[in-house]
């Protein structure tokens, strides 16, 4: 049973993986556009040269991140009866968002696709969320419920992440 559930999420972590890609896409070339205006005033603070970095960054990391959960899935899928799970557990590196506190939200950078395409990805981070949560208690091997368990703690970060970019950190 368990190994149809983890077919399910190799579906959906492309989606997720491509989402954050498309995001990605669409806030760089909007701060390109925000940078030669603000550029053009004279106006651009280094903090908000700086908060343009973080934010490529930041999405950066979460589409690395995406890839990593598809290997770990993939880890999981392939090692579930053998203690290999636990080694592969250790080969997938640990990716931290390690900026998140200097995240702020894209405010008037973004337009209305960017901010449908956030929404989008918070639904889907919320999801995949209450799923590894559930896979998680429902497993019974250890070195499967801690990769569970990391999963979920990682689409916990990236739903945080997501919500101060669109300006609702307070939740």
């Amino acid at each position: 049973m368990i190994r149809r559930i983890l077919k399910s999420a190799l579906i959906f972590e492309p989606d997720s993986y491509n989402l954050y890609i498309s995001i990605k896409d669409a806030v760089e070339k909007s701060l390109a556009g925000s940078r030669a205006d603000i550029a053009d005033m004279e106006d651009m603070t280094d903090m908000e040269d700086n908060m343009v970095s973080n934010v490529i960054a930041a999405l950066d990391s979460l589409i690395n991140q995406e890839k990593l959960h598809e290997e770990l899935i993939r880890e999981i899928k392939g090692e579930m009866e053998c203690s290999g799970l636990k080694k592969a557990l250790k080969r997938i590196p640990e990716m931290h968002l390690t900026n998140i506190g200097d995240i702020m939200p894209l405010g008037r950078i973004v337009d209305k696709s960017i901010s449908l395409k956030i929404n989008e990805a918070v639904e889907q981070e919320e999801d995949s969320f209450k799923f590894y949560m559930n896979l998680y208690r429902m497993s019974k091997i250890g070195s499967v419920k801690e990769a569970f368990s990391l999963l979920a703690d990682q689409e916990s970060i990236h739903l945080i992440l997501l919500k101060k970019l669109m300006g609702k950190d307070r939740f």
